[in-house]
C-alpha cells in the first residue's frame, strides 16, 4: 500500500461509515463524469524524501489537495470541517503508512456553475516513513 491508497482508505471509511455522509463517494485525483455530489477528491500534489550527497532521508513529505463538493455551500464546509477534523495533528499509523506528522493548510471555496456544486477545499502535507 502507498500512502495515496491509505489517505483514500481513511477517509473513505471515515466519511460512509461515521460521517453519515453514507452516500458520498471518494475518488482519487479526479471523480468521474457520471458522479453526483456529494463526493471528495483526493489528489496528491508533492510526494518527495530528501536527498543529499551519498544520504536520502528515510522520511517523505507528501502533499494532498482535498476537495469536498456538495450541491451546496454550507454542506461542503461541512464536509470538509469533518474531514480537516479528521486529519488535523494526525500522527501514527494509517493503513501501512507511519505518518509523524500533518499540517493543513490553503483553504479556500468555489463553485461549479455548470454542474451547480459548490466546494471547500484544503492541502494537507503528511511527513512520513
Amino acid at each position: 500500500m502507498t500512502i495515496q491508497t491509505d489517505l483514500y482508505d481513511y477517509v473513505h471509511d471515515f466519511i460512509r461509515l461515521e460521517s453519515g455522509y453514507e452516500q458520498c463517494a471518494v475518488a482519487l485525483s479526479l471523480a468521474g463524469p457520471a458522479v453526483q455530489a456529494p463526493y471528495i477528491e483526493i489528489t496528491m500534489i508533492r510526494h518527495e524524501r530528501t536527498k543529499t550527497t551519498g544520504v536520502t532521508s528515510g522520511v517523505y513529505r507528501t502533499e494532498f489537495e482535498i476537495e469536498c463538493w456538495h450541491t451546496n455551500t454550507m454542506k461542503a464546509e461541512e464536509m470538509a470541517a469533518l474531514v480537516s477534523g479528521l486529519l488535523q495533528d494526525y500522527a501514527g499509523e494509517m493503513g501501512t503508512t507511519q505518518i509523524t506528522g500533518t499540517r493543513i493548510y490553503n483553504e479556500f471555496s468555489g463553485a461549479d456553475s455548470d454542474a451547480e456544486s459548490f466546494y471547500r477545499s484544503f492541502t494537507v502535507l503528511f511527513t512520513h516513513e
